[in-house]
């Protein structure tokens, strides 16, 4: 099972122009294919989507990413001295949705 990022994009009307929207749905699916359709199961129970039409072929355009990671952005610490003196760390606490910072002194040669 993987985590797949399956976006939804349609035309919204607009006064002088036409508006794009977007959907976007995080789910579990083993293929980018199963992504699509188990997104599309929520997203087609939308009030836009019956509102808007947007059942008739063409109208959306769909788009699955895997999810494979984000990066951990440290804080850059601002003195020089703290530079060189510390090395801030981060460690996933046990709920899984935060980071705590771990800071240590540089050992020196």
């Amino acid at each position: 099972m993987e985590i797949w990022r399956v976006t939804f994009s349609y035309e919204t009307p607009g006064e002088y122009a036409s508006n794009v929207a977007k959907n976007i749905y995080n789910v579990i699916a083993e293929t980018e294919e199963d992504a699509v359709a188990k997104a599309f199961d929520s997203f087609s129970n939308t009030r836009c989507f019956s509102d808007l039409k947007l059942s008739i072929e063409g109208r959306v355009k769909s788009n699955a990413k895997k999810i494979t990671g984000s990066k951990i952005k440290l804080p850059k610490l601002t003195l020089q001295d703290d530079q060189e003196k510390y090395n801030v760390s981060a460690n996933i606490l046990e709920d899984g949705t935060s980071l705590e910072y771990i800071v240590e002194e540089n050992k020196q040669p």
